[in-house]
């Protein structure tokens, strides 16, 4: 059976129908990707709905995620648990994410279904200290590497409740096709924060990890530098951007 073949005609026309909103909200000079994500969770009926590009993308190597668009997460402790281990870790160490990166092609989707079976996945290490304590269980990942360097990613997650079914195949097919299709989502309007003139190599890298709720402590260790020296940083960024704390930066990043 082809994958066109295993998706339900009324989802296809509910995701169309969903991009040309998207489509209307970019012609009237607002971003559309917060409106897209939460019509896809809708569509794929799933609870937690993220993009993000990312960096450093290979299993050996820890990524650094660049302007995430996330909702649904049932509180901001469940998300940031699950961001300190995805920015602390090799993609590697993540069976879905390793199992995406043996693939070939530049956009790869899988279900935690394709990769491992509900008894192993229960027994692994993300599962019970990151994904069960923060509410979230099932996903499905789509990974999209940039044409011209493989090491750059657009990711697109949708993660389902503890206690809530798998998701199955037509629904890593959604996504699939939903992230195939929604590139021009989540371009910004003009440069977003990490592009923008003015900022040195590490004040980028560190702009990156701040953008992720990275502490500062963490991002010290992250990059090998001081606390210190980070937090010159911080303060650098902040003046750059004409913000005075973290949660304006998160909100200027959001709403560029």
């Amino acid at each position: 059976m082809s994958a066109a073949a295993m998706i339900r005609a009324g989802d296809v026309r509910q995701l169309f129908r969903l991009m040309n909103e998207c489509r209307e909200i970019r012609d009237a000079g607002q971003r559309p990707s917060r409106h897209f994500l939460r019509g896809l969770r809708e569509i794929v009926r799933s609870e937690v709905c993220l993009h993000m590009q990312a960096s450093r993308v290979r299993a050996d190597a820890t990524p650094i995620f660049h302007a995430v668009d996330d909702l649904g997460w049932g509180s901001e402790s469940d998300r940031d648990r699950v961001y300190a281990y995805v920015t602390d870790r090799n993609l590697g160490d993540d069976p879905l994410c390793a199992a995406i990166l043996r693939r070939p092609g530049r956009q790869v989707t899988l279900a935690r279904a394709d990769v491992m079976t509900t008894a192993a996945w229960m027994g692994t290490e993300v599962h019970n200290d990151v994904h069960r304590p923060s509410g979230v269980d099932d996903s499905v990942l789509s990974m999209r590497r940039n044409a011209a360097d493989a090491e750059e990613a657009a990711v697109l997650v949708l993660k389902r409740t503890c206690n809530a079914a798998p998701f199955g195949e037509e629904e890593r097919e959604l996504v699939a096709l939903a992230h195939a299709e929604s590139e021009w989502i989540f371009e910004e309007p003009g440069a977003c924060l990490t592009e923008q003139d003015g900022f040195s190599p590490r004040e980028r890298e560190t702009l990156a990890l701040l953008l992720t709720g990275t502490s500062e402590k963490c991002v010290a260790a992250r990059l090998g530098l001081s606390p210190h020296t980070v937090h010159d940083y911080v303060k650098a960024i902040y003046k750059k951007v004409g913000v005075a704390s973290r949660a304006e930066l998160m909100a200027r990043a959001r709403h560029r």
